[in-house]
């Protein structure tokens, strides 16, 4: 099992790691004074809005501690960059080699990604301007080492969890989304698959698929994913 705070520490070159556990989400963490939590006490039947996995934990990971830093310079998807930006304000993709905000002009590569998912990620996503804060801690972790057309893979919409499998979206781009999972109706009716990936789903469902079709499938998963090595946050001051 590996949490969505570790995958995102590994994303920006470090590693949570320690004798105690993260008051966010519960993943190793050192004991440093400034890895102290910010959270209020926790006092009976008092309700937080922002939950904790370790609530008796003092200290938080790199990876919780990197996220909740209010200016950074976030990458997008399919290329381009913002400065000055809180990370819990965004819907992201969080990979091992790097993380990336999901807007809506990014959708193409990131139904590209979800299609042929490699690694261990985590994608979260934050739907609407008014809805709550995207917390790392509410984030799942796939792990995905070993994965076949109906492994379930996890996410999270405004922090609750959803799922899908690979068969089941690619069957969805090509026949539509009734009668498959409820998290790729989730998924639909954030953006729709662009119309590239459903016209080579309907022309695979009528035969192999050819050698420069497989070649494109690739490019369109991995055309901005993995293409640079800046996706580093840096802290704005």
């Amino acid at each position: 099992m590996v949490l969505a705070s570790q995958i995102y520490a590994q994303s920006q070159g470090i590693q949570c790691i320690g004798p105690d556990r993260c008051h966010w989400c519960g993943a190793p963490c050192e004991r440093q004074p400034y890895f102290k939590h910010d959270d209020r006490p926790y006092l009976p039947f008092e309700k937080h809005l922002e939950p904790s996995k370790n609530p008796g934990g003092s200290y938080i990971c790199q990876g919780c501690w990197f996220w909740r830093r209010p200016r950074q310079t976030v990458h997008f998807l399919s290329g381009g960059f913002k400065d000055t930006q809180a990370p819990k304000n965004h819907s992201w993709l969080i990979t091992e080699n790097g993380s990336w905000v999901i807007s809506q002009k990014d959708w193409e590569a990131l139904y590209g990604f979800l299609l042929k998912p490699t690694g261990s990620f985590a994608l979260s996503i934050k739907a609407g301007d008014k809805s709550p804060e995207n917390l790392l801690q509410c984030s799942i972790g796939n792990d995905l080492s070993v994965i076949d057309a109906n492994t379930p893979i996890s996410f999270t919409v405004n922090n609750s969890s959803h799922q899908y499998t690979i068969y089941e979206l690619e069957e969805a781009i090509k026949a539509g989304k009734d009668g498959k999972d409820p998290g790729i109706g989730i998924l639909f009716s954030l953006a729709s698959p662009p119309k590239i990936l459903v016209e080579k789903q309907e022309k695979r469902g009528r035969g192999h698929p050819s050698k420069e079709d497989r070649s494109e499938d690739g490019r369109i998963a991995s055309r901005s994913i993995f293409r640079s090595g800046n996706s580093q946050c840096k802290e704005k001051i």
